[in-house]
């Protein structure tokens, strides 16, 4: 059996170079290449498995692109299929926070906006350990090198994943200060001119396999 999977895996991979090099002037993928590659792995199954294969080899073939058919149903889908991990990082990545709202947090943009003037603060997010409260550390919100807020950083990650992560397929994730106020009982938009937005910098490299964890 790994003989057998092993013979799927090369021949997966010389179809793909030379489906790749076929057309010097312009390399194409598409469509065809998945099909064409479907339809020879079955040749290569062990003689066990491809009486089945064979018989269905049509169906296999022409569903092939289905993946590739579903990345164009919203402008949402087509980051489910692909994760440019490298962009973040290198190898063994660990850097890279495996949780999805973690990911989004460390690498997106949290703003102020002021409502009036369309004035755009960014704002970053810093965690602080202190020896006394390791196991429970902070966050420190600031603007420039000034501390604009902090809070216990759980307090925090559930404010994200009630407010901004519920808008994840809005255009924009937006946060009335007076809801801000109201969570962390402070009067940092008593003006009642000022939200908070928070950009997300990270679906865009592609989101494989974070979208299979509850949206």
């Amino acid at each position: 059996m790994k003989i057998a999977r092993y013979t799927i895996f090369v021949t997966i991979v010389v179809l793909a170079i030379v489906l790749s090099s076929a057309h010097t002037e312009k390399p194409v993928w598409g469509f065809y290449g998945h099909k064409k590659i479907n339809r020879m792995a079955v040749f290569a199954l062990p003689q066990e498995m491809i009486g089945f294969y064979k018989k269905n080899i049509e169906y296999i073939t022409e569903h092939a692109v289905d993946a590739d058919k579903r990345r164009y149903a919203t402008k949402y889908e087509a980051v489910r299929h692909y994760i440019d991990i490298d962009h973040w990082g290198k190898i063994p990545f660990l850097e890279v926070p495996r949780q999805f709202n973690d990911a989004l947090m460390k690498y997106g943009q949290l703003q102020l906006i002021d409502l009036i003037t369309l004035d755009t603060t960014n704002l970053s997010l810093n965690t602080v350990v202190n020896e006394e409260d390791r196991f429970d550390p902070s966050i420190a919100i600031m603007n420039g090198d000034q501390v604009w807020h902090s809070m216990k950083t759980v307090a925090f990650e559930n404010f994200f994943k009630a407010h901004f992560k519920t808008q994840y397929y809005e255009d924009e994730w937006i946060v009335e200060g007076q809801v801000y106020d109201e969570i962390f009982e402070t009067d940092k938009f008593a003006s009642g001119n000022k939200v908070l937005r928070f950009v997300d910098q990270f679906s865009h490299q592609g989101i494989l396999p974070y979208h299979l964890e509850s949206m």
